[in-house]
């Protein structure tokens, strides 16, 4: 769990932050999180990654004054497929305060939001690839818009 400075302590508890976002959020139809899932890149090492998500969400989520969840999660040792490597993020749909409860943040809805992510996404992956002395390299654009095929 990553939060902003200044939080209450029960804000970064996972299942204590979770309960009690739900309980404010407790209309039926109320959305507490968004969730996301990211690929991550299997020519870096593990904690590489993990660098990645923390860097990705203290800039784009966490300096904004929401909680992040992360979930990362690897293929298992006897799986055939090695090449799964990813990540779940939940996202506090309301920034946190000194009390632990904010305003809610409607952007997070928002395509023009999603595709700044993207690109924000790969920059942070590219300079990491640089960084270990890779030259591959990802983009947040469709295979169309790269005119990929």
């Amino acid at each position: 769990m990553l939060a902003p400075d200044g939080v209450p302590s029960w804000v970064r508890d996972r299942k204590e932050f979770w309960n009690q976002t739900e309980e404010v959020d407790s209309r039926k139809n109320s959305c507490f999180g968004k969730a996301y899932t990211i690929v991550l890149q299997n020519e870096l090492t593990l904690e590489q990654n993990k660098a990645i998500v923390k860097i990705f969400c203290m800039k784009n989520f966490v300096a904004h004054g929401h909680v992040c969840d992360i979930a990362i999660h690897e293929p298992p040792e006897d799986s055939k497929r090695k090449d799964n490597i990813h990540t779940h993020l939940m996202i506090s749909s309301r920034q946190v305060d000194k009390v632990g409860r904010g305003l809610k943040f409607r952007p997070l809805d928002n395509k023009k939001f999603l595709m700044d992510l993207r690109a924000a996404w790969a920059e942070d992956v590219n300079t990491a690839l640089m960084k270990a002395g890779r030259p591959e390299r990802v983009s947040h654009k469709s295979l169309a818009e790269q005119k990929i095929e």
